[in-house]
């Protein structure tokens, strides 16, 4: 007759054989080993470890024969002894960035799977992408932040010292005893704070001082008959917008490199102001033109020959009447 028991165990990767050592409970009973379930046991002694037993990656069957004093009776004990596969570098997945700016973002991504060993780090890597569109760590042109956490599961990292209006590349990574992995490549551009105008014209009259980026506040001085004008203001950067009111009525909005609405004029002064923001949706600036509307004499008697000369309609506004033009 024969009887059997089983049971099992789980080792790591790292453990290629065990012995085992088993204890009969009756004097004269004799044990055997083997692993697998065919051919020949090999004898142990009672009490004693057998010899080291190679184990294979995945389940092994490692069978304990007890053969009672009669040389008949036996019973067999069943041990399943699972090695875990060889560690792989972890998975990672999904890169992300939020909370961008001109100068950091919030980049992470996610440890799916752990590759069968503990991950002792994660973070990310970034690069200008002219300079690298695939980063990694050591590479050319790359910087890396290290989450503060490890394990698996999403993390977040927070990146400082960007360069504004600029293109980058980024990875999430992961390293365990295996090796490193990187996510598929993210990409991100952190916005300019460049707030300049490169050229601002108006339909009618002369800026003074010459336009230039840097100079704020203008003047300029148009002919009574002149009830109205519109600006061109051009930006510097790309992603700047650009908006305009005359005499604190209101801004809209205006195309860079496009004429505005007409802006209405009373006679005297009137201050047009262009606020340029900048593609941050934060920084601004705001240029300045105070434009003198001349009232119907002084369209006449002000005239030095400079500028746009008085029109039929400045005379008949000053009561002069049988102008032709010429």
């Amino acid at each position: 007759p024969t009887d059997t028991c089983t049971s099992s165990a789980s080792v790591s990767n790292a453990t290629s054989s065990l012995t085992v050592t088993p204890t009969v409970t009756q004097a004269g009973a004799t044990v055997g080993v083997r692993v697998g379930t065919s051919g020949s046991y090999t004898a142990v002694t009672s009490g004693s470890a057998s010899g080291a037993l190679a184990l294979n990656a995945g389940d092994n069957t490692i069978e304990v024969r007890v053969t009672a004093q009669d040389g008949t009776t036996t019973r067999t004990y069943t041990v399943t002894v699972t090695r875990a596969g060889a560690a792989t570098p972890p998975t990672v997945t999904t890169p992300t960035s939020a909370s961008v700016t001109a100068t950091g973002a919030t980049l992470g991504g996610n440890v799916t799977a752990d590759g069968g060993a503990a991950v002792t780090e994660r973070g990310v890597v970034y690069a200008l992408t002219a300079t690298n569109a695939t980063p990694q760590l050591d590479g050319t042109g790359v910087a890396h932040v290290a989450a503060g956490t490890v394990g698996t599961g999403a993390f977040t990292a927070a990146v400082t010292g960007l360069s504004m209006g600029s293109a980058y590349s980024f990875r999430a990574y992961a390293i365990n005893s295996a090796g490193t992995s990187y996510s598929p490549v993210g990409t991100f551009s952190t916005p300019s704070t460049v707030t300049t105008l490169s050229a601002l014209t108006l339909s009618t009259g002369v800026l003074t001082p010459g336009f230039a980026g840097a100079t704020t506040s203008y003047a300029s001085v148009v002919t009574n008959s002149t009830t109205a004008i519109t600006v061109t203001p051009t930006v510097a950067q790309a992603g700047a917008t650009v908006q305009v009111q005359v005499n604190g009525g209101g801004y809209g909005s205006v195309s860079s490199g496009v004429a505005s609405g007409a802006l209405s004029l009373v006679v005297g002064a009137n201050t047009i102001e262009i606020l340029v923001t900048a593609e941050d949706g934060v920084a601004t600036r705001v240029y300045t033109v105070s434009v003198t509307r001349q009232s119907a004499s002084d369209s006449l008697s002000g005239y030095d020959g400079s500028g746009p000369p008085p029109t039929v309609a400045d005379y008949v506004a000053a009561g002069v009447i049988g102008v032709t033009p010429t």
